[in-house]
C-alpha cells in the first residue's frame, strides 16, 4: 500500500501538497479513510491532524527576503506588485525562501496574503492584502466570485486567420478542463472526463507578426493551466510554453531567444475597491525580455504600455 509521512515542520503552503498526497490514498484504502504512515485515520481524525499541523507550521517565522519588487499600486489595505516569469509566488516551507511572498515580506515588514494565483512561469499583476480584515474579505470575495476582470497577453505560434484579424472581433474559446492522468502537474482539454470543470476564455486578436501572432486574453472562468489550454486547444499553443508548446528540431533555431520563456503575461486587472468604491484599474508593463521577443518576431511595440501605471 502507500505509506505518506509528513514531518512537523512543513510550512502552511507546503502542507497543501501534502495533504493532496494524503487524499489520494482515499481509493486504496476504502471509503472515508486515509493512512498516515502505517495508520488509518477517519475523515474527523484526519481534520483534526490537518489542523494541528496547520497551526505548528504558522508558529515557523516565515523567510524574508530584501529583493527588490516592482510596485504597480499600493494603499493602506492593498499592495499590487510585477512578478517575473519564473519566480514562485508562494514558498514550499516557511523556512524557504526566494518567492515573491517572501520578497513582499521583506517590502512591507510583514508577511502579505496573497488574493490570487498566477503560474510560476507567467509574468504579471500579482494583488495582494496588507492584512487580515474586511477588505481581505471583501476582495476574497471578489475573487471568488469572479467579479474582478483579468487580462493578459500572449504571444501565440501560427498567425491568426485573416478573417479573424479583419474582423478585429474576439472569439470565446469554451472548453471544459480536467486532470491529465498521464501527469501530475499537467491539465487537458477534455469533454467526458468525470473531473471535467467548466473553462471559457475570451481572445483578442491584437496582430500578427513572422510566424507569430499578440493576443489578449480573458479567463472568465479561473481553472489552472486555462489560457494556455485554451490557446493551444484553438490551434495557437503560446510560444515558450514548455508544457503545452511545440518542441522540435524543426522550429526555426532563430527563434531560440524568443522561446527562453512562456510568452504569457497578467497584463490588466480590474476591480472595483472595497472601500472607496472607485473602478480601480491595474496595468502591468510587459519586460524586456518579451518586447525583445515581439521585435523578433516583426511585432510593433507602440500598441502596448511600457510602463506600469494604474488609475
Amino acid at each position: 500500500g502507500f505509506v505518506f509521512w509528513i514531518g512537523t515542520h512543513g510550512g502552511a503552503w507546503g502542507f497543501g501538497k501534502a495533504a493532496r498526497s494524503a487524499r489520494m490514498l482515499l481509493d486504496v484504502n476504502g471509503p472515508g479513510l486515509y493512512r498516515r504512515n502505517k495508520e488509518l485515520m477517519s475523515p474527523e481524525d484526519y481534520a483534526a491532524w490537518k489542523q494541528d499541523i496547520r497551526k505548528r507550521s504558522r508558529e515557523i517565522p516565515l523567510v524574508i527576503d530584501y529583493d527588490p519588487v516592482e510596485v504597480v499600486y499600493e494603499d493602506e489595505d492593498l499592495l499590487a506588485v510585477v512578478k517575473p516569469c519564473g519566480l514562485k509566488i508562494h514558498p514550499a516551507h516557511r523556512f524557504v525562501g526566494g518567492t515573491l511572498v517572501n520578497r513582499v515580506h521583506g517590502y512591507l515588514g510583514s508577511a502579505p496574503f496573497t488574493l490570487h494565483r498566477i503560474d510560476q512561469s507567467t509574468s504579471g499583476i500579482v494583488l495582494m492584502a496588507k492584512r487580515k480584515g474586511p477588505v481581505l474579505s471583501e476582495m476574497s470575495r471578489l475573487f471568488r466570485e469572479k467579479e474582478i476582470k483579468k487580462e493578459y497577453l500572449a504571444l501565440v505560434d501560427t498567425p491568426l486567420d485573416d478573417n479573424v484579424m479583419e474582423t478585429g472581433k474576439t472569439f470565446l474559446i469554451d472548453a471544459p478542463i480536467a486532470r491529465d492522468d498521464d501527469d501530475l502537474f499537467a491539465r487537458k482539454v477534455c469533454r467526458d472526463s468525470e473531473d471535467r470543470k467548466e473553462a471559457k476564455t475570451e481572445v483578442w486578436p491584437m496582430e500578427n507578426g513572422r510566424s507569430v501572432s499578440l493576443v489578449r486574453a480573458m479567463p472568465i472562468t479561473g481553472r489552472t493551466h486555462q489560457i494556455r489550454l485554451h490557446l493551444r486547444h484553438a490551434g495557437y499553443p503560446i510560444v515558450g510554453d514548455p508544457a503545452y508548446g511545440p518542441r522540435g528540431p524543426w522550429l526555426n533555431p532563430d527563434d531560440i531567444e524568443s522561446r527562453s520563456q512562456l510568452r504569457l503575461h497578467a497584463w490588466k486587472l480590474n476591480f472595483k475597491h472595497p472601500v472607496t468604491k472607485e473602478d480601480v484599474t491595474l496595468t502591468a508593463a510587459p519586460s524586456l525580455d518579451f518586447l525583445r521577443a515581439m521585435k523578433i518576431h516583426g511585432l510593433a511595440l507602440d500598441a502596448l504600455p511600457l510602463e506600469s501605471a494604474h488609475t
